[in-house]
C-alpha cells in the first residue's frame, strides 16, 4: 500500500480508538489492512464484552465462531446500524439458513466515513471518500449431538479516495456443549489468511468458555461467558460477559474487556473498559441495543434487529419418552373386538408440559393422524384406524412416536413404534378320518381323529374345537393359543361326566381368532354310534371249578359277594361260601392260600388296601365257619396279575376277584421198601 494511502488511513481511523477497544497507535510493528474487521457484528456480542466464542447463538456470531450458527434451529434474519465517533457509521445484515445436514449463513458488513474535503495546493478537489466492504458465506455442522464445525469465507474490499484494494480471507471455529447447554466451549480463528494491498489481514485466535443456567420458577436465564484472545501484532486481551433474560422477553447484559498490557492499559486509563447492552423480545421479533462509552471522545451506540421465524429456541434439552401401544395388532372393523389401538403415555421427564403431539405414520413415513395439546397429558390416546379428514386407514403397517415440550426448553420424544391394522382373517380348515365315531361291543373305542390346519399372516391368539349335541351346548372342546397343524383323537368321552356321549349326530366347530380379533369359523358333522351293552351275568358264571398246576381252583362272580368298592361280604353271599367252606373241609391236610386283587380302576395304592380288605372278609368268615387258621394265609395284590384286559367292563368285572387256593401238599419221600402216593391238588377261585 502507498504511503499515501497509509496516511490518509491513518487520519481516518486514528483517535476514533473503536477497532478491538484501543487507538491505533498500541499495535505492534507492521500496518495492518482491513482494521474495520475488528469491529463487533451485533448488538448483543458488544454488549457481552464480545465474549461470544463459547456463545454464537446468532448469526451475527459466526464472526466470532463459524461453528455456532449449526445449533439455531429458525431461520434468522439480523440487521445492525452502528453510529461512531467522528460521524463514521457501521451496517451489517445477515441470514442463517438451518438444514437438515447443517447451516448456512451469507452476512454483509460495511463500514463508512463522511466525504472529507480534499484541498491540494489550496486547489479544493471532490469531497475524500473511504469505506470497507464484506461478503461473507458460512456454513457450520454438527460432528456430534455436543459438537459443532464451522467456517467461513470472507470477500473483503476496501476504498480510499480513488484507490481500491481487495482480499480473500476465511475463518474456523470449534464449539462444544453439553446435553442441557450448561456448558460450552469454543475455540476460534479468524482471517486465518489472505494480505490487502500487500498488508497483513488482522489474524486473530480466540478461545472462551460459557455457562448457562435456567430457572423456570424464577422466570430467568441466566449467562456468564469469559474469553482469552490476541490479534496478531496487537497484545492479548481477556474479556467477560453476564447477561439475563425475564420471562425470555427483557434481556440485561454488562460486558468487561482488559487487555494485558500495562502500558497500553496506563495510556487508555481514560477510556473505561465497559461496555453494556438491553434487548426486547416479542413474538419472533428482537430488538438489540448496545452502548460503549469513549469518555471524552464520547461513545457509540449499536442497534441490531433480529428475526427469527420459527421463535427463538436455540437447542432443546432431549429428555426421554416412553408411549405404549395396545393392541400392537388391530382391526378397524366395528365388530366388537379390537377395534381401537390405545397410546398410553408411561414416562415423560418433563413435569410442566406446555404442548404434546402423538404423529401416527403410514409405511411411507408420511403423517396420516396427529393428536396434539396443551398443557394437559392425557392418559390414554384412543384411535380407531382413521386418517385425518375421516378416511379409514388400510390394511398395513405403521408407525408411531409421541413428544413433548415443557419445562423451559425441555423436549421430549419417544423411540419410533409400530402398530398393525389386520382385517384379514385367519385361515382354518378341518377334515375327519371317519364321519362316524363307532364304540366296539366290548367297549373298546375306535377314535375319530380331527385334522386341522389354524394360520394368520401375523399370529394366531387362540383356537377352538368344540363337539356341540343337538341342543347347542359344546359337550367336548379342545383348544390352545397358537398356530397349529396337527392332528386330535377323540374317544367319544364328553367334559361334563367322563363317560361317552349318547348316540346321535353332532356338530365339530373349528373357531379361530388372530392377534387382531378376525375370527373364522368352520363346521363338520360327526355321528356317535355306540353298540348295545353285553351285560356281565352272560360273561361271568356265578361259580366255576377247575384245576390249576397250583390246585383246585372255584370261580365265583364278584358281585354274588361284594358291593362296589367295598369290602364287607353282602348276606347274599352266604350260599357260595358255604359251598367253598364244604370243599375245604374235605382237605384237611391242606394249606390255604386267600389273594385279593381288583382292576386298574383308581390308584394302585387304594386298590392294594381294597384287595387285602376282601381277602381278610374271606379270612373271617371262613375261619368262623370252622376252618383252622392255621391253615390260611392272606395277600392283597390290587392290580397286579389281571387275567382279562381292564380296557373292557367285562375285563374289568373278571379281573375284581378273590382267589382261594388249596394248595398241594409237598410229597414225603418213600421209605425202601413202600409205595408213595398221589396227593391231591385242590384250588378254588373267587370273582
Amino acid at each position: 500500500m502507498t504511503a499515501k494511502k497509509n496516511i490518509a488511513k491513518s487520519l481516518i481511523l486514528s483517535g476514533l480508538l473503536v477497532f478491538a477497544g484501543y487507538p491505533v497507535f498500541a499495535a505492534g510493528t507492521g500496518t495492518k489492512a482491513a482494521d474495520f474487521l475488528k469491529v463487533s457484528a451485533g448488538a448483543r456480542p458488544e454488549g457481552l464484552g464480545e465474549a461470544f466464542v463459547a456463545v454464537a447463538d446468532e448469526t451475527s456470531g459466526m464472526f466470532y465462531n463459524p461453528a455456532g450458527p449449526a445449533y439455531i434451529i429458525s431461520p434468522e434474519i439480523q440487521a445492525t446500524h452502528g453510529l461512531w465517533l467522528g460521524d463514521m457509521t457501521y451496517s451489517y445484515a445477515g441470514y442463517t439458513m438451518p438444514t437438515v445436514k447443517g447451516a448456512f449463513v451469507f452476512a454483509g458488513q460495511y463500514f463508512s466515513a463522511p466525504g472529507t474535503p480534499k484541498i491540494v495546493n489550496g486547489v479544493k478537489y471532490s469531497d475524500f471518500q473511504y469505506y470497507d466492504a464484506l461478503a461473507a458465506l458460512g456454513y457450520s455442522f454438527k460432528m456430534s449431538e455436543g459438537s459443532s464445525l464451522g467456517i467461513n469465507l470472507k470477500n473483503i474490499s476496501s476504498q480510499i479516495d480513488t484507490s481500491q484494494e481487495s482480499a480473500l480471507t476465511g475463518d474456523l471455529g470449534l464449539l462444544f456443549r453439553t446435553p442441557q447447554e450448561g456448558f460450552s466451549f469454543g475455540i476460534a480463528g479468524s482471517n486465518l489468511f489472505g494480505q490487502m494491498g500487500g498488508d497483513n489481514l488482522p489474524m486473530t485466535a480466540r478461545a472462551g468458555m460459557a455457562f448457562k443456567a435456567s430457572l423456570p420458577e424464577h422466570y430467568s436465564d441466566i449467562l456468564f461467558s469469559v474469553e482469552g484472545g490476541q490479534t496478531s501484532g496487537e497484545p492479548a486481551y481477556l474479556t467477560a460477559g453476564l447477561e439475563h433474560w425475564g420471562a425470555k422477553t427483557l434481556g440485561l447484559r454488562v460486558g468487561y474487556k482488559y487487555f494485558l498490557d500495562d502500558r497500553l492499559n496506563k495510556n487508555m486509563y481514560t477510556l473505561p473498559p465497559v461496555r453494556g447492552g438491553i434487548s426486547l423480545r416479542i413474538g419472533s421479533m428482537a430488538v438489540d441495543y448496545a452502548y460503549q462509552p469513549f469518555a471524552a471522545l464520547g461513545e457509540t451506540h449499536r442497534l441490531s434487529i433480529t428475526w427469527r421465524l420459527f421463535g427463538w429456541g436455540v437447542q432443546w434439552i432431549k429428555v426421554g419418552a416412553k408411549i405404549k401401544a395396545e393392541p400392537a395388532i388391530f382391526s378397524p372393523n366395528s365388530d366388537g373386538s379390537r377395534d381401537s389401538v390405545f397410546f398410553v403415555p408411561q414416562s415423560v421427564d418433563i413435569k410442566d408440559i406446555k404442548t404434546w403431539q402423538l404423529s401416527i405414520l403410514d409405511s411411507n413415513r408420511s403423517l396420516i393422524r396427529a393428536y396434539s395439546g396443551k398443557d394437559v397429558l392425557p392418559k390414554i390416546i384412543t384411535w380407531e384406524g382413521q386418517m385425518d379428514g375421516g378416511k379409514q386407514a388400510s390394511e398395513g403397517k405403521y408407525y408411531y412416536f409421541f413428544g413433548a415440550e415443557g419445562d423451559g426448553r425441555k423436549r421430549a420424544r419417544s423411540v419410533t413404534g409400530e402398530i398393525v391394522i389386520d382385517l384379514t382373517a385367519p385361515d382354518a380348515s378341518i377334515t375327519l378320518s371317519n364321519p362316524v365315531l363307532a364304540l366296539a361291543p366290548d367297549g373298546l373305542v375306535n377314535p375319530v381323529t380331527f385334522y386341522a390346519v389354524v394360520g394368520d399372516s401375523y399370529t394366531v391368539e387362540q383356537w377352538q374345537l368344540s363337539i356341540i349335541n343337538d341342543k347347542g351346548r359344546a359337550i367336548k372342546v379342545f383348544k390352545s393359543t397358537y398356530s397349529w397343524n396337527s392332528e386330535i383323537p377323540w374317544d367319544g368321552v364328553d367334559d361334563y361326566y367322563g363317560a361317552v356321549v349318547p348316540n346321535g349326530d353332532y356338530d365339530v366347530k373349528l373357531s379361530v381368532w388372530d392377534m387382531a380379533g378376525n375370527k373364522t369359523v368352520k363346521f363338520e358333522k360327526i355321528k356317535v354310534y355306540t353298540a348295545p351293552k353285553v351285560e356281565i351275568k352272560e360273561v361271568v358264571k356265578e361259580v366255576q371249578v377247575k384245576e390249576e398246576s397250583r390246585g383246585l381252583v372255584v370261580n365265583l362272580a364278584s358281585q354274588v359277594l361284594f358291593d362296589v368298592g367295598k369290602s364287607v361280604l353282602k348276606p347274599a353271599a352266604s350260599k357260595a361260601m358255604e359251598e367253598v367252606v364244604k370243599l375245604l373241609k374235605s382237605y384237611p391236610e391242606n394249606d390255604v392260600m386267600i389273594e385279593g386283587f381288583t382292576d386298574s380302576t383308581g390308584s394302585r395304592s387304594k386298590n392294594i388296601d381294597l384287595s387285602s380288605a376282601r381277602a381278610w372278609a374271606i379270612y373271617s368268615h371262613i375261619v368262623k365257619s370252622g376252618v383252622a387258621p392255621a391253615r390260611l394265609k392272606v395277600k392283597g395284590y390290587g392290580p397286579d396279575k389281571p387275567v382279562a384286559s381292564n380296557k373292557t367292563a367285562a375285563g374289568r368285572a373278571k379281573n375284581r376277584r378273590v382267589e382261594i387256593i388249596i394248595l398241594k401238599k409237598e410229597p414225603v419221600p418213600a421209605q425202601p421198601g413202600t409205595e408213595q402216593q398221589p396227593t391231591e391238588s385242590p384250588a378254588i377261585t373267587i370273582q
